[in-house]
C-alpha cells in the first residue's frame, strides 16, 4: 500500500509495546502508528515507543507508580460521576493497569467486590506492601 500511494500511510492495531511497534513499522513501511488498546492500562507504551525509536533505555513503571496512576486515574473517574458509580466503571480500565501483575486474578476479583475509592486505595497498598515483602 506504502509503494501506491504518494499520502502518508498510517498503521494501526495490536501495538502493545516498543517490539510490536517496530514489528508493524518493518512489515509495512507505515509513515506513523496509531496506539488505541494497547495504551488502555498501561499509558507508559508512548514513552517505551519514544524511548526505543531514541534507541534509548527504558524501564518499565514500578509497582507503586503504576498503583498511583490506577488510582489517579479511578479518582478523575470518581469526581466525573461519584464514588460508586466512578469505581464500578472504572473496573474494566483498572483490570487492564493489573494485568499481567502478580495474582491479578485474584487481586481484581478483590478489587471488583469493592465500591468505595478509599477500600480500592486501601487493598492496592496492602498489595503493594505484600508485594514488597
Amino acid at each position: 500500500v506504502k509503494e501506491a500511494v504518494s499520502i502518508p500511510v498510517i498503521g494501526n492495531g495490536d501495538v502493545v509495546d516498543a517490539a510490536s511497534y517496530q514489528r508493524m513499522v518493518d512489515a509495512t513501511g507505515v509513515d506513523a502508528v496509531v496506539i488505541g488498546r494497547g495504551a488502555i492500562g498501561n499509558p507508559w507504551i508512548f514513552e517505551e515507543i519514544a524511548a526505543h525509536r531514541a534507541g534509548r533505555p527504558w524501564s518499565p513503571p514500578s509497582l507503586e507508580d503504576r498503583v498511583e496512576l490506577l488510582m489517579e486515574h479511578m479518582l478523575s473517574k470518581v469526581d466525573e460521576q461519584g464514588a460508586w458509580r466512578g469505581v464500578v466503571a472504572f473496573r474494566t480500565q483498572m483490570a487492564q493497569y493489573l494485568r499481567g501483575l502478580p495474582g491479578a486474578a485474584a487481586l481484581r476479583k478483590e478489587l471488583f467486590g469493592l465500591d468505595d475509592p478509599a477500600d480500592v486505595r486501601a487493598r492496592l497498598l496492602e498489595y503493594c506492601r505484600r508485594q514488597a515483602a
